[in-house]
């Protein structure tokens, strides 16, 4: 099984995006790669490559929902209030509505249903790899 992790950045830093490869054996888990300033395309065509070859779980760091009519979720309350108690401040958890989240959550939710429309943009789009 293959285990992708990917860290989604907004559009004011989208070289900031980060994709990782791992492989599981047994209980562990190998580093196989690291890919940093990737677009959609990109991180699609990753995730393909990688099903063609075993399963695939993929964990998304960026919201793939939001509240109607905006605000906070159920889970983002309960994970402020879980972080409070903790000592930790409550700004850490932003809704997926507040301004500088929307673009990141669009991002996230049409990477969670594998559509995008390809653009200049996309395919232009460089990425550097890191394998071991």
């Amino acid at each position: 099984m293959r285990v992708i992790g990917i860290d989604l950045s907004g559009p004011s830093n989208h070289k900031d995006t980060v994709l990782t490869v791992f492989e599981k054996h047994e209980n562990n888990l190998k580093f196989i790669k690291l890919k940093s300033y990737i677009g959609d395309y990109g991180i699609l065509k990753e995730i393909s490559e990688h099903g063609q070859q075993d399963e695939v779980v993929v964990g998304i760091d960026a919201p793939l929902s939001y509240e109607d009519g905006g605000g906070n979720r159920q889970g983002d309350r309960e994970l402020r209030k879980f972080i409070v108690a903790l000592g930790m401040k409550p700004g850490s958890i932003m809704p997926p509505t507040l301004n500088r989240m929307v673009y990141l959550t669009l991002r996230g939710i049409k990477l969670s249903k594998g559509s995008f429309v390809s653009t200049k943009m996309d395919l232009s789009c460089k990425s550097s790899t890191t394998s071991l």
